[in-house]
């Protein structure tokens, strides 16, 4: 991740990924400004008249590393955290949205989520926890809840076979969202626990991801938070 200001425009730019950006940037509250990849993935965030939105203007050239509060410090051995993550898609296709929440071992909490134009509502569920992983990538002990069968049985059990049959599947088909499941096998490792939950059954961590998903589908900006 790189941010930098531009002075000229005096916009903040936050380049969240090398993948180039489809189409033009979406303007939601704020002042800010969206850009996403072909998967609908963010990969660009402007906020516009920066000035009056950060505590000082003066990051002309300054590019910055990712949140050391966001994420599990490499030294801290005993880092755990347990991430919930859910998908919502508005016709299947159709506009979707993703969100997770992250419970850090030492009581922090962290949202995220996003939406996406047109989307499956597998897609966004995968979505969800491959930003999950991405966020925690540093820690060395996960536990990834999910109301997916799909994504959980894809993730532990399928992508195997698949690879081996170089991603066809046993009907001799393509491995449908490889792209995604591909992002997630690099991310995946022996720290990880995949637990199910079911959905709308209650669980108020998973509740919360369903409220965000859904509201990012049908096109909101609901307040993520970070305590």
């Amino acid at each position: 991740m790189r941010i930098r200001y531009d002075a000229a425009q005096d916009t903040v730019i936050v380049e969240l990924s090398d993948r180039p950006q489809q189409g033009p940037l979406t303007p939601v509250p704020h002042g800010i400004w969206l850009g996403r990849d072909a998967e609908g993935l963010l990969v660009r965030l402007e906020v516009r008249e920066a000035s009056s939105r950060v505590p000082s203007a003066d990051l002309a050239g300054t590019e910055l590393g990712p949140d050391p509060e966001a994420r599990c410090p490499e030294s801290q051995e005993d880092c755990a955290v347990v991430a919930y993550s859910d998908g919502a898609c508005r016709g299947n296709p159709g506009p979707g949205g993703w969100a997770c929440r992250l419970l850090y071992g030492d009581g922090r909490i962290l949202e995220l989520g996003g939406a996406a134009a047109e989307t499956t509502n597998n897609r966004m569920e995968m979505t969800a926890a491959l930003e999950a992983l991405r966020m925690v990538r540093d820690c060395p002990s996960v536990t990834m809840v999910t109301d997916s069968e799909y994504l959980r049985k894809g993730i532990t059990q399928w992508i195997h076979q698949w690879k081996r049959r170089g991603w066809v599947t046993a009907a001799r088909k393509p491995v449908l969202n490889r792209d995604l499941w591909q992002r997630l096998d690099e991310l995946n490792h022996s720290g990880v626990a995949w637990e199910y939950v079911r959905g709308h059954a209650g669980h108020p961590d998973n509740e919360r991801c369903d409220e965000l998903a859904q509201a990012f589908a049908r096109g909101e900006c609901p307040a993520l938070r970070r305590a």
